[in-house]
């Protein structure tokens, strides 16, 4: 396998001052990327939550403390229809841990920002835990709206659960992938559809820690980079985002276009 070609993520957070340049930089680039958006208090009350009912189902090795999340030998985890993580999602997508950290008001303003209205978050959250011994479902090569098909914006807001370095696998991103609007997925060599990019392609991701919030577009291609960490659980939440009012924001050309 070829390996990728990695650039930092570009820090946006001294635009928050000024929505309007904010927005246009996300419309041009399909990203935007903030270091210590929300306070790393209420995600750590997420880790925490997530952790102890990772240690109800069995994942987390008995010879470390809870919180250092490290699983047990064999756990095997990443599959998107892995009945183990079907059950976690029953119990931590209710809980309110989970709502405040979607909720969070610094979140919800860049959200309402991009989306120039009021946010709905029925797209599709998701809470991600992921074991570094199961390479095959390493997330390839997407775009959100292959799957949550609509019309209209969709924001996702993906924020780590924990210290992510690039060896734990966090979120990369194909800057301006979006332009070309929503791409073929093609069956390949993973268990889901992925977009077909080219091997000198230059991909976006960055260490992050707890606070972190990287932003993308329904259209922006977006993958998962190798669990390369040992035992450490990968864990991350994704919150989508649509226009509450089914209005589409009027944007330039040259941006994303309803699919």
């Amino acid at each position: 396998m070829t390996p990728l070609s990695i650039a930092p993520l570009c820090e946006t957070s001294g635009m928050l001052a000024d929505p309007r340049t904010l927005v246009a930089r996300a419309h041009d680039e399909g990203y935007l990327f903030f270091h210590d958006l929300v306070p790393r208090s209420v995600v750590d009350t997420l880790r925490d939550v997530a952790l102890g009912l990772a240690d109800d189902l069995g994942w987390l090795a008995q010879d470390g403390p809870c919180a250092a999340g490290l699983a047990t030998p064999g756990l095997a985890l990443g599959a998107y229809d892995d009945p183990r993580w079907v059950r976690f999602l029953t119990r931590v997508l209710p809980h309110p841990a989970f709502a405040a950290l979607r909720d969070e008001p610094a979140l919800r303003r860049v959200v309402e920002a991009l989306l120039g209205g009021p946010a709905d978050n029925s797209a599709g959250d998701v809470c991600r835990v992921v074991s570094g011994d199961d390479p095959p479902h390493t997330t390839p090569p997407h775009q959100e709206r292959h799957y949550v098909r609509g019309e209209g914006w969709l924001w996702t807001a993906w924020l780590p659960l924990g210290d992510c370095p690039l060896s734990l696998g966090p979120l990369a991103i194909l800057p301006r992938s979006h332009r070309q609007g929503l791409l073929p997925h093609e069956d390949g060599h993973t268990p889901h559809p992925s977009v077909p990019v080219r091997d000198d392609a230059l991909w976006l991701a960055s260490d992050l820690v707890p606070g972190d919030v990287i932003f993308f577009s329904g259209l922006t291609v977006h993958r998962a980079l190798p669990h390369q960490n040992g035992r450490r659980l990968r864990l991350s939440a994704d919150f989508r985002f649509q226009r509450g009012d089914g209005r589409v924001p009027i944007v330039r050309a040259q941006t994303e276009t309803s699919p």
